[in-house]
């Protein structure tokens, strides 16, 4: 053994190898990004490049592989990836001066990714969908409406009995800018696909939560129907903006009391906002074991976003 390990390359770059691989397994997993991100962001690029260079070592330079590569025959079948980026500074800045500047702009990109998802049956296979975002985050959920847009909302002609589906966004943001960028790409894709008014399936409601907007809250204000604490200041379609801070579960709590349907909830905040939403997805399906009133199926995703 001493001898094959101090002759031979194959046998320790595949140790080697296999502590890089062991890293990245142990580093990715949630509680370890939630905590340490910008340390594991950094070393997990060097883990990789690490764990490349010796396993190809080890495999005695025969490793290869062939990656089929799809194009469309017509060129008119291509699907499109489209990246919404909030710029600040550093290469988003320098991404949005580019853009500016030179129209059409093109740069190389790298894809790292993707880390998660909705697991399990398609958010779309539930009866009622709440996507719960905040600041950035929002940009979550703008995938799932997109989706349930394109899918009309609802099953075509509903035959009596038949579930009708809707879907709840909560996005709550000090930017009040966020929600005519979120209305603007919602209606260009409705346009562009030649999808009518969604108002009677879709609610999105907007809560401003900035430095001079109310930040009443189930403690300090009156909790009104929808887990909104103010009237609408504004109303256009299936979208709807509030100011102050959405009471989080109320709003979880309200839509899995619904009686007889199935609840899919994407979440997607700080960890105060999905433990709030936890509490109450876990005591909708504790309600679904003791067989009482309330919604008959509740799932829940959440992603952490600070």
């Amino acid at each position: 053994m001493v001898t094959v390990w101090n002759e031979s390359v194959v046998y320790w770059t595949g140790v080697v190898a296999l502590l890089a691989q062991a890293y990245l397994q142990v580093g990715s997993l949630s509680w370890v990004q939630a905590r340490y991100y910008e340390f594991f962001k950094v070393t997990h690029f060097i883990a990789a490049l690490v764990f490349a260079i010796f396993f190809f070592l080890h495999c005695d330079f025969r490793l290869s592989s062939c990656v089929p590569v799809a194009r469309a025959a017509d060129g008119k079948s291509k699907s499109k990836l489209v990246f919404y980026v909030h710029s600040k500074g550093g290469l988003t800045g320098r991404l949005a001066k580019a853009a500016v500047a030179q129209p059409g702009y093109r740069a190389p990109v790298l894809l790292d990714g993707p880390y998660g998802g909705v697991r399990g049956n398609p958010l779309s296979s539930y009866d009622q969908h709440l996507i719960i975002t905040c600041g950035s985050g929002a940009a979550l959920s703008l995938g799932f409406v997109m989706e349930f847009a394109l899918r009309g909302g609802s099953v075509p002609s509903p035959q009596i009995g038949e579930k009708i589906r809707s879907m709840r966004v909560i996005i709550a943001t000090r930017d009040p800018l966020l929600s005519e960028w979120y209305e603007e790409v919602l209606l260009n894709c409705m346009e562009d696909n030649g999808i009518a008014d969604l108002s009677d399936n879709l609610r999105i409601n907007v809560c401003l939560t900035g430095p001079n907007r109310s930040t009443e809250n189930s403690s300090s204000g009156v909790e009104r129907k929808g887990g909104i604490s103010s009237e609408p200041t504004r109303v256009a379609g299936f979208l709807a903006k509030f100011t102050g801070r959405p009471i989080i579960a109320t709003v979880v709590k309200e839509t899995a009391l619904q009686p007889g349907i199935s609840v899919g909830i994407v979440a997607c905040g700080p960890s105060g906002v999905l433990e709030e939403t936890q509490s109450e997805a876990a005591a909708a399906q504790l309600r679904i074991l003791k067989s009482a009133p309330g919604a008959c199926g509740v799932y829940l995703h959440t992603e952490l976003f600070s």
